[in-house]
């Protein structure tokens, strides 16, 4: 324990002088996830026996035994589990079949049920059909034993060879509606299934990507803010974002996200229509990331360019009344 103790401590230790910017660190949510881990497992490890030992030396180790502390220390211990979530850092791919499974739930719920639908209807059909052969007290006795004979070779196909020997040379009849029940239930309910979860999770895989994406740009953009905010008021000046936009690492971060930096700079004067003008940080990140290749346009995007297009035709009148002006003042 000590030494998985002290190796937390130290990875915690030297992520934490990484930052540049040391505050930066309280607005990382994985570092602060990770720093409650550390805290928990320091005070388990070391701080709770130092705790105890020193209650022990002073009122009885009787008074350690009855106050309970120890069950304590069995309880914190739990907090260790928490210690698997890290390892969603490490394998994202994990992280997102848990978010799958999370969103999918619904779905998954409403395909068991149609499951049970069909195979309460085919239990009462083969009920019926087997009433008065041997099939009716080998395997459909009862409404609930057909349900479950059914769900069980419904869902694990390899025991379909099972029934299929009884049924098939009980009758014609009965062989079509088991084999019409067999290619309901087995190819098309449980496809279904199969097909839910593969596009939950395909949707859930590309939320996370463009989440972890926009992180990453967050990011940067928060250290080279911190470089270039001379005021420290989070408010961005065009001075401040052209210095911003030319830092070779913020460059390659936003070519990663199909964000062109030429397009940052020609919308550089619609940002900031002159020197004096300060958008705040969120802002900007918002705008920056509307900029995506990949972005789909809506109608929120035509109406923000036909905004743009007027702005741009009002900045023209006036540069060419104020052209008109000094020309009639010659």
């Amino acid at each position: 324990d000590s030494l998985f103790c002290a190796y937390f401590l130290a990875e915690w230790g030297i992520r934490f002088t990484a930052f540049e910017v040391k505050r930066s660190a309280l607005k990382d949510s994985w570092f602060i996830f990770d720093s409650v881990l550390v805290v928990t497992t320091v005070f388990e490890t070391w701080g709770l026996w130092l705790m105890l030992g020193l209650l022990s030396s002073t009122m009885g180790e009787e008074f350690v035994r009855n106050t309970g502390a120890l069950r304590i220390v069995r309880t914190l211990r739990v907090m260790r589990v928490a210690r698997i979530y890290r390892l969603m850092i490490a394998l994202p791919e994990l992280l997102v079949l848990f978010k799958g499974m999370a969103f999918a739930f619904r779905a998954v719920i409403s395909t068991l049920g149609l499951l049970l639908v069909v195979v309460f209807v085919f239990s009462i059909l083969f009920r019926t059909l087997a009433r008065g052969t041997a099939l009716e007290e080998e395997l459909f006795p009862s409404i609930l034993r057909s349900m479950a004979i059914l769900l069980i070779t419904s869902t694990a196909p390899d025991l379909l060879g099972l029934l299929t020997e009884d049924i098939g040379g009980s009758s014609i009849a009965f062989a079509i509606v088991y084999y019409l029940f067999v290619m309901l239930v087995t190819f098309t309910v449980l496809n279904l299934l199969v097909g839910v979860l593969v596009n939950v999770v395909s949707v859930v895989a590309t939320v996370e990507r463009e989440t972890q994406q926009l992180q990453m740009i967050r990011q940067d953009l928060t250290r080279t803010v911190f470089e270039v905010d001379d005021d420290e008021d989070q408010m961005i000046s065009k001075k401040e974002f052209s210095q911003m936009i030319t830092k070779e690492r913020i460059v390659n971060t936003l070519a990663e996200a199909n964000i062109d930096c030429v397009d940052l700079m020609d919308f550089r004067e619609i940002l900031f229509p002159d020197d004096e003008t300060r958008i705040p940080f969120r802002e900007m990140l918002n705008f920056i990331m509307s900029l995506r290749g990949g972005n789909t346009a809506t109608v929120r995007d035509v109406v923000a360019m036909r905004r743009i297009v007027l702005l741009e035709i009002e900045r023209l009148h006036r540069e060419m009344d104020q052209a008109r002006a000094r020309t009639g003042s010659h």
